[in-house]
């Protein structure tokens, strides 16, 4: 094999950090992983694995995260001084969330993670060997439709880790799948947008949000999904409170808004786009499409790149057969993550959008 200079593997994961997260940062390390296993430089490999799955997750390229660190899990347990005492129980619990986005994977294989994570943070000596696991419980129980998991998770998180269970972006999320606006309404109360970074705010407020409009605090949901927007990326990826906003603008009767972020967010959607993000914007959508027609109009004039729905006609896209596409993809994902998952809650979830219309409010100028 020719000789190779080892730099020019350091040039690429440099140039990667200084990349925006996206798709030409995954492409870099992508590189830099292919040359590091061709000349067999086990620590650059791992270095540019590192990086790689940190992006990975922020993208919410699973296929690329757990194909990472499945390779470095195995790598560790070879020889874990290559590691130099750096752990992988981050880039684990990532992968456990990853995971549970691929209905392909099944729920016994997700729960038998969570108990490798676990025995793996004992054995370490983890200071929170004990709270970890429940936190990723805590992050995969609405993924799983699992109603029971999440309260158990919140009890138990409630009275052994008091300080962990207050986190706001954790807890918000926690009790918008549990339906519990009450907790939600009174975490939001005690947080200030300035006590945040524009992006944390968009992720920690954007479940509170119909919490917000379900309470009559019409103005302030409206002024929360203004300042969420401002942290909408599309060029990154689809993130799913973004669907929390446009339903939020549809509701509230800003629908030239929901509209343009609906077309924002179908085109963040890429073929290598999981299907529970997929299945999460498709729901979400109904809530416009079914406020349009209920406004009776019959076409949505966007354009929509990598779709694979009905073709746009002249006017644009014939809302109706908008609508039958989404609740067809729905029907197929949320059959298939029930199935998996053994419940019937992404069904239901349907259903339940359909329901927000009585939330509606008039039109905005």
């Amino acid at each position: 094999m020719k000789s190779f200079d080892p730099k020019k593997i350091r040039e690429l994961i440099k140039n990667a950090r200084s990349l925006p997260m996206g798709q030409t940062a995954l492409d870099v390390l992508l590189e830099a992983v292919r040359l590091a296993d061709l000349y067999q430089l086990n620590q650059l490999s791992i270095e540019a694995r590192y990086h790689l799955m940190y992006v990975a997750r922020n993208t919410l390229r699973g296929d690329l995260l757990i194909s990472a660190f499945n390779w470095s899990l195995a790598k560790f347990d070879q020889n874990p001084e290559l590691f130099h005492g750096r752990d992988l129980f981050w880039e684990y619990e990532m992968v456990i969330g990853q995971a549970s986005n691929l209905d392909a994977i099944p729920r016994t294989k997700i729960e038998s993670l969570v108990q490798d994570f676990s025995k793996r943070l004992q054995e370490y000596g983890h200071p929170d060997a004990n709270l970890l696991p429940l936190r990723c419980q805590r992050s995969i129980a609405p993924d799983l439709g699992d109603y029971q998991l999440a309260q158990r998770v919140e009890d138990q998180l409630r009275l052994e880790f008091p300080s962990a269970y207050r986190y706001p972006r954790d807890l918000i999320e926690a009790n918008h799948f549990l339906g519990n606006d009450k907790l939600i309404l009174q975490t939001v109360s005690a947080l200030r947008p300035q006590d945040f970074a524009l992006e944390d705010y968009g992720s920690i407020m954007g479940n509170a949000l119909l919490s917000l409009l379900r309470d009559g605090q019409e103005q302030e949901a409206i002024k929360a999904s203004n300042r969420c927007l401002l942290t909408v990326d599309t060029n990154r990826c689809y993130y799913w409170h973004y669907g929390e906003i446009m339903k939020v603008f549809t509701l509230s009767g800003q629908i030239n808004k929901a509209i343009s972020l609906y077309a924002r967010c179908q085109n963040a959607i890429k073929p290598f786009t999981d299907p529970l993000t997929r299945l999460h914007l498709y729901l979400d959508t109904l809530v416009l499409l079914d406020r349009l027609l209920a406004l009776d109009q019959k076409h949505l004039a966007v354009q929509l790149h990598h779709f694979d729905g009905p073709p746009a006609e002249e006017q644009g896209y014939n809302i109706e057969q908008l609508r039958n596409y989404y609740d067809g993809q729905c029907q197929l994902l949320a059959q298939r993550f029930d199935q998996r998952n053994g419940t019937t809650y992404f069904t239901a979830q349907i259903k339940e959008r359909e329901r927000l219309q009585s939330l509606a409010r008039p039109l905005k100028s």
